[in-house]
């Protein structure tokens, strides 16, 4: 009896000192995290994205935010509560960025001619899907980014009595296409090298000059190398299509894919002389980039605008049509 009251001991002991030790492993995990991504934010803020790491982090500083905030309730229950102050820091600003996106829009009155604007890089999306999308929403423009030669033919047949007026441009065997039920006032226009294409089409005998976006992808992979990562070539084309967007003096629209999320050096660039759609009249994270089937992981895809073409009502899409990424929706005030 004593025996076995002395293994009982023993291995409550033991218990007592592996949880002891599992416990100081977490807080200490806690503390070196709290210490790399404080380091982290301040690199950013003095450094940016000239340093290639933090413009790979800045692909998914979201989800580091995320699990800062996570911890705290765990660096509540450790004796070092000071250190809280590693958790909270990158918590808060999380909170501060996305918390006004989950407040109720104020109502605004539609005082102005309106159009409606339907974006979505379909990336082998399910065509017919894809119409059904266009059913539901019943834009006046819709832009197509990565679309393969057959969904241009299939899109092209099953819209073209909506929608008229269609700009194609081809880029090897991927294409960005515009169809619009508004007539174009200018010859559409691609720039190959800034990854857009420009139509302009006439809202109440105004002029809206929209640039259908694609930016290059900063995630590389090339036939005979690894994945690699090139942030370079995205942010020359972005300054190209801003140089070519300050040329129109109003009612200018950038809208697609940008390859890029808002924690980027890049996205300031655009947010400075731009109207972000969601941030104005979005709810939520809207994230638009999915990754293991319809697991949302990022906004990258954007509606910009200048300020005579104000948002009133923007949508993300909680699904997509096979495709990774999901569309967008807005209407404007044409004022």
């Amino acid at each position: 009896m004593t025996n076995a009251h002395t293994s009982v001991r023993y291995w409550r002991g033991d218990s007592r000192r592996w949880l002891h030790l599992l416990w100081q492993i977490l807080i200490t995990t806690l503390d070196l995290y709290g210490f790399a991504l404080v380091l982290l934010l301040v690199c950013r803020a003095i450094v940016g994205e000239r340093w290639p790491i933090i413009a790979f982090t800045n692909l998914f500083l979201h989800f580091l935010l995320v699990a800062s905030l996570l911890m705290v309730p765990i660096r509540l229950l450790a004796r070092r509560r000071w250190l809280i102050i590693l958790n909270l820091i990158p918590a808060i600003l999380l909170i501060a960025y996305y918390a006004p996106n989950f407040l109720p829009p104020t109502a605004r009155a539609d005082d102005g001619s309106s159009i409606r604007v339907f974006s979505y890089n379909v990336a082998g999306g399910i065509v017919d899907v894809i119409e059904s999308f266009v059913d539901e929403s019943d834009p006046d423009v819709i832009l197509l980014q990565d679309v393969n030669v057959g969904s241009v033919i299939y899109l092209n047949d099953a819209l073209k009595e909506r929608y008229p007026y269609v700009a194609i441009n081809m880029r090897e065997v991927r294409a960005w296409v515009t169809f619009s039920r508004l007539p174009f006032v200018e010859d559409p226009y691609r720039d190959g090298n800034a990854f857009y294409q420009r139509v302009t089409v006439e809202v109440s005998g105004q002029p809206v000059t929209i640039f259908n976006v694609h930016l290059r992808s900063p995630i590389r992979q090339p036939r005979k190398r690894g994945i690699y990562f090139d942030f370079d070539a995205r942010g020359v084309q972005l300054d190209r299509l801003r140089a070519a967007a300050s040329e129109r003096s109003a009612h200018v629209l950038l809208m697609g894919d940008f390859n890029l999320t808002e924690w980027s050096d890049l996205y300031p660039r655009m947010a400075a002389d731009y109207l972000d759609a969601h941030r104005v009249r979005g709810w939520g994270f809207g994230f638009t980039r999915d990754a293991f089937g319809e697991i949302p992981i990022a906004r990258i895809d954007y509606a910009f605008s200048s300020p005579d073409l104000r948002p009133v009502a923007a949508r993300t899409w909680n699904y997509s049509a096979g495709s990774d990424h999901r569309p967008l929706l807005v209407d404007y005030t044409v004022n």
